[in-house]
This record gives structure tokens, sequence and C-alpha cells, in this order.
């Protein structure tokens, strides 16, 4: 499998800057047993070249939300092109704005 982590300026491109710093999340990634090539901040738009040059059959992404996903439509228009883009569910019980929000709630910066 073949995974690709964003940059933080690429991240701060289309929504807030990461929790987790490029340089951790690229160390989580490369150290997942099913991970077999992580792909350092790859273009937002996914490319016919860019599937190409790194041997990519699919692409797999989820979004949180129908804003989420129209927001970034433009990202995936070639892989949906030639039905190369699967589209899975979005991790709900864990994810950034629980985080946030746990931390927050933590420091009593918002109510419980």
């Amino acid at each position: 499998m073949i995974v690709g982590v964003i940059s933080d300026n690429s991240a701060k491109e289309y929504k807030r800057e990461p929790i987790i710093n490029e340089k951790h999340r690229y160390a989580l990634v490369e150290n997942s047993k099913y991970v077999d090539k992580i792909i350092r901040d790859p273009p937002l738009v996914i490319t016919k070249d860019f599937m190409e040059n790194n041997n990519i059959d699919v692409v797999v992404h989820s979004f949180s939300n129908t804003k989420d996903r129209n927001n970034q439509d433009d990202f995936f228009s070639y892989p949906k092109s030639i039905q190369a883009f699967k589209e899975i569910n979005y991790c709900n019980e864990i994810n950034t704005t629980y985080i946030i929000d746990r931390i927050l709630k933590a420091n009593n910066i918002i109510k419980n």
C-alpha cells in the first residue's frame, strides 16, 4: 500500500493547520506494517502523471461530510474519471475535531 501524507502547508491551503506536524505524521505512517511506501507531500490534485509515475491503481479517501467532499472534488477528478477512486467511510469515533474538543474541554476552554 502506498500512502500520501500531505505537508502542513498543503493542509493549511484548504483547512486548518494539522494538530500533529508533518514530521510526526510521516513517522506514524512509515511505521505502519501495512504501508509499503510513503509519498511525502503529494499534490492535492491527483493527476494522470502522478498516478502513472507512482504506479497507483486506485486512490482511496474518506470525507468527514458533504461539504468536505465538495471542497475536495477537484482533488480527485482524474481518478474518478477513470473509475480509479474509492471512497471509504470516515471514522467518526476518533478524528481531529474530536481530539481538539477533548483538549479544550479538559482545559476548561469550552464547557461540556
